[in-house]
């Protein structure tokens, strides 16, 4: 295994928002290990286009094998999926709602007597476009509550 391969014990659900992405996320996963068809085992792809046998496949090598340290999925996994060995839940990008976020990050921990953590990476540019947009938010409830001040003295 190369030196930047996933540390043994780790059971990680890697959440994507298209097929493409998840595509090019596993191609980067299994381009850490070395050359052979186990490393096709060591991460794992599942979208709403991989078949059902081949998702069948995946749960046994998730549950049974520890090498098998990588799902790589789409929203189409965490539809009534209970795997209890998942520690750690990760989403590249913010889900569409909050309780999407929940219901992705809380597939890890099922198991209570292990350790597990949700992660959510978001783009610096998406964090910046919220921020401006609670900016302006803020700046429009001050004007409005200077606004309802000054028509209160002006009242009087």
């Amino acid at each position: 295994m190369r030196e930047n391969a996933p540390t043994r014990g780790i059971k990680a659900v890697i959440f994507c928002k298209t097929i493409d992405l998840a595509f090019r996320v596993a191609l980067y996963g299994w381009n850490i290990y070395p050359n052979g068809v186990r490393r096709l085992d060591n991460v794992r792809l599942w979208t709403s286009i991989t078949s059902a046998s081949y998702n069948v496949r995946t749960l046994d090598l998730f549950q049974n094998n520890e090498e098998t340290s990588t799902i790589v999925a789409t929203i189409a996994f965490s539809l009534g999926m209970n795997l209890r060995n998942i520690t750690d839940s990760i989403n590249l990008g913010l889900p569409s709602s909050l309780a999407a976020l929940v219901q992705q990050n809380g597939r890890a921990g099922r198991d209570l007597s292990s350790a597990a953590q949700g992660w959510t990476y978001i783009e610096g540019s998406v964090l910046s476009n919220i921020r401006a947009e609670l900016d302006q938010e803020k700046a429009e409830i001050l004007d409005k509550e200077t606004t309802a001040t000054v028509s209160k003295k002006a009242a009087k």
